[in-house]
Parts: structure tokens; sequence; C-alpha cells
């Protein structure tokens, strides 16, 4: 239980920098806030992944795992391109609706056209071939058939220890 505390303390942390950072790019280096979100959280990312525990489960990324075709971009990017990407997003919407949805300051509005053309294309441009293809060798001629047969094999892993606290018992 104890365990969990520090584990949350220590995240915790990255947090507070995300925002620190992402104050420092909007006030010091002169960036806006589209911008400075999707780096300073893809800078913490990459923080949390090497220094210290190499912490790398939480990424932002994970969260897009529904997504196929958004998350193709991971291809050329990584995952840290997913996380920018949806930071971008969100930080976007954060922008335009900042004063009010129905503020009549269309220029607000721009940006969120740029990411929503942005994320549609890369969604279109990226998009996985359709698995619709016959599968049973009746594929037309001259056309290969797009079938995979995949196999996940995880390893069971014992998640008892020596000295754990149930075994003293």
């Amino acid at each position: 239980a104890i365990g969990w505390l520090f584990l949350s303390a220590y995240l915790a942390v990255y947090v507070t920098g995300f925002i620190a950072l992402a104050r420092w790019l909007v006030h010091r280096a002169g960036l806006t806030t589209i911008l400075a979100a999707p780096l300073a959280w893809v800078t913490m990312e990459v923080v949390r992944s090497y220094l210290f525990t190499g912490f790398a489960l939480t990424p932002l990324s994970h969260s897009q795992v529904d997504f196929v075709s958004l998350i193709q971009i991971s291809k050329y990017t990584g995952a840290y391109g997913v996380s920018f990407l949806v930071m971008l997003f969100a930080a976007t919407v954060e922008f335009s609706v900042r004063k009010g949805w129905f503020v009549n300051d269309r220029k607000r509005l721009v940006p969120a056209g740029i990411v929503a053309v942005l994320v549609a294309a890369i969604c279109v441009w990226l998009n996985p071939p359709s698995m619709d293809s016959p599968t049973d060798g009746t594929a037309a001629a001259g056309t290969a058939s797009k079938s995979a047969n995949v196999a996940i094999i995880q390893a069971s892993l014992d998640t008892t220890f020596p000295g754990d606290a149930k075994e003293m018992d």
C-alpha cells in the first residue's frame, strides 16, 4: 500500500514538471500554448521513460489504442508522436474555447481547423488497408489476398518473490 503512495507521488512530480515547462515555454520562450503543451508533455514523457526508473508505462499514446487509423503515425514517430498529436489536439481545443465557445473571434478557430485537417489527413493517409478482402483464396486475379494469422504469447511470470509478506505468514 505504501508503494502505491510513493508511485503516485513520483508520477505527480512529472505532471508538475509538465505545467512548469509549459508555462516557461509560453512566458519565457514565447511559444503559443498550442505548441508549448505538446512539447512539454512529450518532453516529460521522455524524461520519465529514461530518468531514474525508466517508467514508460503510462504515455498518453496508450489511451488511443482503439483508434487504429490515428495511431498508424507511430510507424514514423513512435509513441511520442502519437502523444504529441493527442496533446496538440487538446491544446488546440483549449485555445479555441478559452474565452467561450461562441465568441465571435473567428481567428481563434483557425488553429482548430488546421489541427482537425491535420488529424483527418493522418487518419486517411495512414489508414491501414481494409481486411474485408476474401481470405479463402478467391481474391481477384492479379491481387494478393490480405490476410494474416497472428498469435500473441505472453509469459506467465510468478508474482510471489522470496520474502513476500504473504509467504511469511
